[in-house]
């Protein structure tokens, strides 16, 4: 007998798991639910999230409405097929007590970090930030409060000291396909052991909004260096001098110069600025409305009126 599923998901980073559901001989994806298509890069086309791509070339039932919970037909047609499970990742929708009943044996969300650490919308994010040494995927039973179910099985892997957002994303997509293989596995079998999260070590990983890429250089040299890992993909990270911004992406520590937070020093071929702690060089830069250059060829074609960055 095979499960009954609906995935919930929109992005690529959900793929894989989507893909292992489409796969997996246990399992029968009766539909999967996105969001609606919109426009997309320079030229504006009208595009699909990735895994409604997908289950449309794979013919796969599709539902598309900004909101799951006023979907009536999505609603009736659970009605009708009564799904086992609904299967949540990178969804970006609140699910109602309502939707969350339906599937027979429940709602399982998969949630990129050890829960209960790191319960919100930026868990990857703040694992790079806070310089953790490992993270992991949990796969918890959702309940009405955010990321609160209780755990239904997780695997830990470590994060590697040159690890970016980009990267560690790569790996716990990766990740994610595992957990939820074997996830299914214990289900069929019946050898679940679920495990109620410690409300006494939860963490909050909030939204990341483009303000946070903005460096003040009065943070330590490894805060810098943590951020410019976790902000890769977005929202960068960037500086502010002569009331323009310059976003940076490569940098490292400088053992010759000295200088005090915030304050700068241009020499032939480099760039230099000081944090709370140590110097950092900066290796590339992208001054506004241009292309990302090496700090030696920015040198060359601009100077800064102010010798500080902002605030």
């Amino acid at each position: 007998m095979t499960l009954k599923t609906v995935f919930l998901g929109n992005p690529s980073f959900s793929l894989p798991v989507l893909e292992e559901l489409y796969q997996n001989d246990s399992i029968d994806l009766i539909a999967v639910y996105g969001s609606p298509d919109k426009p997309s890069g320079r030229g504006k086309k009208i595009t699909s999230p990735p895994t409604i791509t997908y289950a449309k070339k794979n013919n796969i039932k599709v539902f598309q409405q900004d909101s799951i919970n006023k979907d009536d037909e999505f609603i009736s047609f659970c009605d009708r097929e009564k799904p086992d499970l609904f299967i949540v990742l990178a969804f970006s929708h609140f699910l109602s007590e309502k939707i969350l009943s339906i599937p027979k044996s429940g709602c399982f969300n998969i949630h990129t970090s050890l829960l209960p650490k790191y319960r919100g919308s930026s868990p990857i994010h703040y694992a790079l930030l806070n310089g953790d040494k490992t993270t992991g995927v949990s796969i918890q039973k959702m309940v009405k409060k955010m990321d609160a179910g209780d755990i239904a099985h997780s695997i830990e892997c470590l994060i590697e000291s040159d690890e970016d957002y980009l990267t560690l994303s790569d790996k716990l997509s990766t990740l994610s396909k595992k957990a939820i293989s074997e996830f299914i596995h214990l289900f069929k079998n019946n050898t679940i052991k679920y495990v109620k999260q410690n409300e006494t070590n939860v963490t909050f990983a909030p939204l990341i909004k483009k303000v946070d890429g903005h460096i003040t250089f009065r943070e330590s040299a490894n805060e810098i260096l943590n951020k410019i890992k976790a902000y890769k993909a977005w929202p960068g990270t960037y500086f502010s001098v002569d009331e323009k911004s310059y976003k940076f992406f490569d940098v490292e520590i400088s053992e010759d110069i000295n200088l005090p937070p915030g304050k700068i020093k241009i020499t032939k071929t480099n760039l230099y600025i000081g944090t709370s702690d140590k110097t950092l060089s900066i290796l590339s830069m992208q001054p506004p409305g241009k292309p990302l250059m090496k700090t030696a060829s920015f040198i060359n074609g601009y100077k800064f009126q102010s010798q500080e960055v902002s605030s």
